[in-house]
């Protein structure tokens, strides 16, 4: 009897849930939701079928950076977890000996979720911009021109997806074939017999490193600001339940000295990263250096930093993600109306002032109250809910509390959504219900 029976309404108008991103998280929702037995439910996602995510294009480290037995998305079901597919694939003995879990193979085991599932996510569907209705439903208008109307937004978009690629002043003066992002799809093999530079010491720069040393480059060279590595990783305390669940109520000013003191501290990149360097005596990373400017002399990259000139053939960013509301297009007709963190508390970074200020469950909060109702059905399940709700957004350890505090209010607006238009919570609202015994066959009621 699980998943359970639908309890919505089909309304061929629109749907009850558009899910905007088919990776990890949107899909998960997905198979979350038809657990409880909401299935009117739409996903899309702009890349081709199959490589959804950034499992099988970007994420370049060999292996997940989080432990095996973790739930992950598998909604608490045995039989949907990573080790079920894993020993359905090379056996239980394989399985205990196995250490952390293959990169690709991850984002097979995602694909055979969905599958396993039957979650249909749209694909190359590129979304252009969400407009609000009278009645507080959404209409999503697409690239395609298409049009779908929804009850409920989620933007499960990952790191990119409330304001891209963080990109420092001075690739500007730069051509794009000299420079990447860590989030772009870097053609490895071209790099070879290059010389790289790579900017930027969190994990996907390590990385990056890596994989272009592992193609060939003839040299990696890595700047980084700081004068030592960071050694002390303060947003591990997530990997521990209590926090997981109670980060979002915490304070503000807690939460968000939190936040600052991380920032403060940095990340330090994984073992597993630095570790797969160690062979390579062409890599060498610059500490204490502050860039200055770049510019193209003779057909290579020239990067003037505090401790002189750098020179190199191509440039890789390991700079983060930004979250900026007015790098959201899509966003346009309502980002004005967003309550910001920087609405909420003074002293902020801008960085951390442009992050949305959300509600208990993910949904977006109006800066004037009563002045846009609808935002309450956009749910921000990326990386802009990091200063709300922390990681359990998007990260393997703890996705699935996110998962299952999203789902919970999803279905909890649906219902107050039906309860509103009906003018009661009445179970004839639900297909397939009776109010009492008596519609049963087997009763038969006799005049006196």
């Amino acid at each position: 009897n699980y998943p359970t029976v639908t309890w919505r309404i089909t309304d061929e108008e629109m749907c009850d849930v558009a899910i905007i991103g088919g990776g990890m998280a949107g899909s998960s929702l997905a198979c979350h939701l038809k657990l409880e037995g909401v299935d009117n439910v739409l996903v899309f996602d702009q890349a081709a079928q199959g490589l959804e995510g950034p499992w099988l294009t970007t994420a370049r480290m060999n292996t997940l950076r989080s432990g095996k037995q973790l739930r992950g998305p598998s909604a608490g079901i045995p039989h949907l977890t990573f080790r079920a597919y894993y020993e359905s694939q090379f056996g239980a003995k394989a399985w205990s000996e196995l250490g952390k879990i293959p990169t690709k193979l991850w984002g097979k085991y995602l694909i055979w979720l969905r599958q396993a599932m039957n979650i249909n996510v749209q694909n190359s569907a590129q979304l252009s911009h969400i407009a609000p209705n009278p009645d507080n439903s959404l209409t999503l208008i697409f690239a395609d021109g298409r049009e779908v109307r929804a009850k409920k937004v989620v933007l499960a978009t990952g790191r990119l997806g409330l304001g891209g690629r963080e990109l420092p002043d001075f690739v500007q003066s730069l051509p794009k074939e000299v420079w990447a992002h860590t989030g772009d799809a870097i053609d490895m093999p071209s790099l070879a017999q290059k010389r790289v530079l790579v900017i930027g010491v969190g994990a996907s720069g390590f990385d990056a490193a890596a994989a272009a040393l592992e193609n060939g480059a003839k040299s990696v060279q890595m700047v980084m600001r700081r004068k030592l590595l960071p050694s002390v990783n303060h947003f591990a305390s997530f990997s521990y339940p209590g926090f997981q669940y109670g980060f979002f109520f915490l304070s503000d000013q807690e939460r968000a000295d939190f936040f600052s003191k991380a920032n403060e501290l940095g990340i330090p990149p994984p073992e597993d990263s630095v570790r797969r360097l160690e062979p390579f005596a062409n890599f060498k990373l610059l500490s204490d250096s502050q860039i200055l400017s770049a510019s193209m002399q003779n057909g290579e990259v020239q990067l003037h930093t505090s401790k002189g000139v750098l020179s190199a053939d191509y440039l890789i960013l390991a700079t983060g993600y930004a979250v900026d509301l007015e790098k959201v297009p899509e966003l346009a007709a309502c980002t004005d109306s967003i309550l910001l963190w920087k609405d909420r508390l003074n002293g902020l970074s801008s960085k951390m002032g442009r992050f949305p200020y959300l509600g208990r469950h993910f949904e977006f909060l109006e800066k004037v109250p009563g002045s846009a109702p609808y935002l309450e059905n956009i749910h921000c399940f990326n990386y802009g809910a990091f200063m709300s709700h922390g990681r359990i957004s998007g990260d393997i350890d703890c996705i699935d509390i996110g998962l299952r505090r999203l789902c919970e209010g999803i279905c909890i607006g649906l219902f107050l959504q039906d309860t509103c238009r009906n003018g009661e919570p009445s179970p004839s609202n639900c297909p397939g219900t009776c109010q009492s015994g008596l519609c049963s066959p087997f009763i038969r009621i006799s005049d006196p």
